[in-house]
């Protein structure tokens, strides 16, 4: 069964709660950890669309979907630099 955006994005946030936290997990690939990333990140962009249009409230925790956003962003751009492991595919 395909999740909405909203789903998995809570998912996400129950498993790692800052995408500070994806960079540093050593039990994940680096192909994981960036598809984890994209996809929270297409997940707070349309959230934060359905914001703009009045659709949705964030509501989580009072937290705020651009500063979520720029987090995301910058744990992406982090781990972009750094080299991939041995054991990527």
């Amino acid at each position: 069964m395909l999740q909405r955006p909203s789903a998995r994005r809570r998912d996400v946030e129950r498993l790692f709660e800052d995408p500070a936290k994806v960079v540093e997990n050593e039990e994940l690939s680096k192909a994981d950890k960036l598809k984890i990333l994209e996809n929270w990140k297409l997940d707070l962009i349309e959230l934060q669309r359905a914001n703009d249009e009045n659709m949705a409230r964030y509501g989580r925790d009072g937290g705020d979907v651009a500063e979520s956003l720029r987090a995301v962003s910058m744990a992406l751009e982090s781990l972009r630099g750094l080299p991939g492991s041995a054991a990527e595919s």
